[in-house]
């Protein structure tokens, strides 16, 4: 099944699995569908950041920055090239609540925390993605 809709994919999934389950010419049906993933769906304030100065790409950075690795410095040596990577500590990584230790300087210098100018909101997301 296909759908560009992954909410309405979820469910219909599971609608057609019982009623193909409730048949009594097919037997062990079963799916190969795995829905526990956390994802932390974010949406940016754009009312809110614009009154602070914050451009959504700024946004888009700070969270690039945190969350993933930021390749800063390549060292040279005669047989071998090591990245140097900026992540931030992983302490601060797992989990929601991250986003509040998580600081963007404004157009006038004040630090605002991330929190103040995303929504965020956890869903459930496929562990495998089929191709």
């Amino acid at each position: 099944m296909n759908d560009a809709d992954a909410g309405e994919l979820n469910h219909g999934a599971g609608v057609f699995l019982d009623k193909i389950k409730t048949l009594p010419t097919v037997a062990d049906v079963t799916t190969g569908q795995l829905n526990a993933g956390p994802l932390l769906d974010i949406t940016i304030k754009r009312e809110v950041a614009s009154s602070y100065g914050i451009l959504s790409y700024t946004i888009d950075n700070t969270l690039d920055d945190a969350f993933g690795q930021r390749i800063v410095s390549t060292m040279y040596t005669t047989l071998q090239q090591y990245h140097v990577v900026l992540e931030v500590n992983p302490k601060f990584q797992y989990g929601p609540e991250a986003l509040t230790g998580i600081y963007i300087k404004s157009s006038s210098g004040q630090q605002v925390p991330l929190s103040t100018l995303v929504d965020s909101v956890v869903k459930v997301a496929p562990l495998v993605v089929n191709h």
